[in-house]
């Protein structure tokens, strides 16, 4: 595996949250207020990298099948179904580092396959009709669920992955904001357009 090289260097552009108010349908010219969004997590507890590893090894070895979500699926089962699609997107890319096929523990997600639509009220994302709570994102995808959700249900697939160090999910999208009969809304503007969430999982130092 090629030594993969950490210490992303992250921007936030902060800016005031701007309405643009429409009689009826999308704004023809939409207002972006926000076009970075990075969130940072750690997890603690399970095996250890090495213990992982020898698992995993072993797995291989003996020629049994892969070990996610024999575990009865509790990690996925507790996931709400954004965080499901999403780990049903990452958890054959982490297979893929583990056996040595890909070497970037950076993945890009298509919006499409992680947010069921483009558009959400204020109060789809635990607002009001009005006001946007401040962990919208966090509301809209609960990443750290689905990282404990996969060590559970496939931790030796994850032997290269280093619990201690921080993760990174990151959605370098451009988002627009319309309000509509005194209801608000927040929208992707490239949804359609090869918008992506970016995730980075750091790797142990081991494997590095």
């Amino acid at each position: 595996m090629k030594r993969i090289i950490r210490g992303m260097a992250f921007f936030f552009l902060l800016t005031g949250i701007v309405f643009l108010t429409v009689s009826s349908g999308f704004a023809e010219n939409p207002v972006s207020f926000r076009t970075q969004e990075v969130h940072q997590g750690s997890v603690e507890g399970g095996i250890s990298s090495a213990e992982a590893a020898e698992l995993f090894i072993r797995r291989t070895l003996s020629g049994e099948s892969e070990t996610g979500r024999k575990r009865g699926a509790a990690g996925y089962a507790s996931l709400g179904e954004r965080e499901k699609r999403l780990y049903d997107q990452l958890k054959p890319l982490i297979a893929e580092v583990a056996n040595g096929e890909r070497s970037s523990t950076k993945f890009e997600i298509s919006l499409p396959n992680v947010f069921e639509k483009e558009v959400y009220t204020y109060e789809e994302i635990g607002g009001s009709p009005t006001e946007l709570p401040e962990d919208w994102f966090d509301r809209m995808l609960d990443f750290s669920g689905v990282v404990k959700a996969l060590l559970y249900d496939c931790p030796y697939d994850l032997y290269w992955f280093d619990k201690t160090s921080w993760y990174y999910y990151d959605l370098p999208s451009q988002f627009y904001g319309y309000s509509e009969n005194n209801v608000n809304y927040l929208g992707f503007a490239d949804y359609d357009e090869g918008g992506i969430l970016l995730v980075q999982m750091p790797v142990s130092s081991e494997y590095t």
